[in-house]
Order: C-alpha cells, then structure tokens, then sequence
C-alpha cells in the first residue's frame, strides 16, 4: 500500500483512501471545513475525511449519562434518508457523513458530541462559576434561549435550576439573533413543533429541538468551540490543533 493512501475499519477495510490536501469542501466525520488541510478521500464514493478526525474517531466508542454506558458504532449514514438528528445536541447528521449509532437505544451522535465531558465548566463568562453535568432528562427548556431541550443537555451541579443547550453553554445567554439564528424567545412556546419522524433508518423519531438550521453549522461550531475551550485549550491533542485551526480561520 503506498504511503499516501489509507484504508479506515468504519468506512471498508478493503477500501482505499487517497491522501488529499484539500482546498474546500467538509469533514464527513467532523463536519468542519477542510480547506487548508490535508486529509483523506474518494471521488467516486464522496467520502473526504481530515487526517486527524481518521486518527481521532475509532469504529467504536461509548457515551456514559446518569451512571449509564452505551456503546455506539460509526457508520456513514445513508445517502437519501430523511433528515436525522444528533440525539445529543439537537443538530443535524447530514445524509452521507458519519454517525455514532447506537442500535439498542436507536440513539445517533455527532463524532465530535461524543468527546463532549460528562462535566464540564462553561467557557462563556456568563455562567462562570457553574459546574454543568451531561444529564439525560425529558421536559425542560433552556435557561438562556428558552427553547425545548433535547434529551441531553448540561444541568447545573449546584442548587441553581440552570438547563443548557450544548450551544447555549458556549456561547452564553441570548442575544436579538439567538444562539443558532433563531430570534431569542422570551417564553417557552407552548407547543414547540417536533421535528420529522425518521422510519427509513429505524431510528424512530429525534428528540425535539428547535435550534437547529438547515445545515446544522452552527450547532456544529458550538460543540467544537465547547470542547475546544473545555477539553482541548492547551493544545495537548491534535483533534485540539484541529480545532483552533478551524476556529481562529473563522474569526479571522
């Protein structure tokens, strides 16, 4: 095998990947851009990958929440499925890019949500001093948008009432524009629509969140401005150089 391709377990062992150095396009695994840096891909298959997310992201990885563990298996999700949503922030799993899946539970997860901490601590100065846990949790919505919360979100630990959005813990409380484009609610709608129901997959339906855009980008930039700030601001891994990279590109 010349030393430029790659074959990757999740994908096909027997599939070969060329190495790229690319000038646009997304990360199948992260969903981040890829321009500027080099990676792995095919054309015929449209599969392109960042050399650190083929590094980072294992065929299996699990994701524990009150006291429980669940396995979950990276697949790429079908083509021409109907829309499926990140069962831990709420975001869009684009068709064709890869997905944690959990076949038990009919969970899916976003590569870079499954990095996300059990605990953490908010990066944005507005909730400083809050110790946030991943809980899982039906029936509240945030504190700061006032939007339904997905299943999962970030509790305070202390004896404050704080419910975040994954999104709403990086970017801090509301603003006229919201924390995904949405136009900040001042009261929690009393029926917040649900989403389609996924059946083509057999993943039933998502959970209800109504932040979420098209693309799904921007809950994608909360989750890496999260973990960047959180797990990764020493730069002590290279899915941290990653991410700073993309981010300080962004900022630029």
């Amino acid at each position: 095998m010349a030393a430029n391709n790659r074959r990757l377990s999740f994908i096909d062992p027997y599939h070969l990947l060329m190495k790229k150095d690319y000038e646009g396009g997304q990360c199948d695994i992260c969903l981040l851009e890829l321009a500027g840096f080099d990676g792995y891909g095919c054309d015929s298959c449209n599969i392109h990958i960042h050399r650190t997310c083929a590094d980072c992201f294992g065929e299996t990885t699990s994701f524990s929440a009150n006291q429980s563990s669940l396995t979950f298996k990276l697949s790429r999700s079908p083509p021409h499925v109907g829309r499926i949503s990140c069962s831990i922030c709420g975001g869009c799993c684009p068709p064709g890019t890869f997905v944690y899946h959990c076949t038990r539970y009919g969970y899916n997860m976003h590569p870079l949500c499954s990095k996300l901490p059990e605990r953490a601590r908010s990066p944005s100065p507005f909730y400083q001093g809050h110790d946030l846990f991943l809980v899982y949790s039906p029936g509240y919505s945030c504190s700061a948008c006032r939007y339904p919360l997905p299943m999962w979100h970030y509790s305070c630990c202390g004896c404050c009432s704080l419910k975040l959005h994954i999104s709403c813990a990086s970017f801090g409380p509301p603003t006229a524009t919201g924390v995904v484009g949405q136009r900040y609610n001042p009261r929690p709608p009393l029926l917040p629509p649900s989403l389609e129901a996924v059946t083509q997959w057999g993943y039933g339906p998502p959970p209800i969140q109504v932040n979420y855009d098209g693309s799904g980008q921007s809950i994608v930039i909360a989750t890496a401005k999260l973990l960047f700030h959180i797990m990764f601001g020493d730069l002590a891994s290279p899915l941290g150089e990653l991410l700073s990279a993309v981010l300080n590109r962004r900022n630029e």
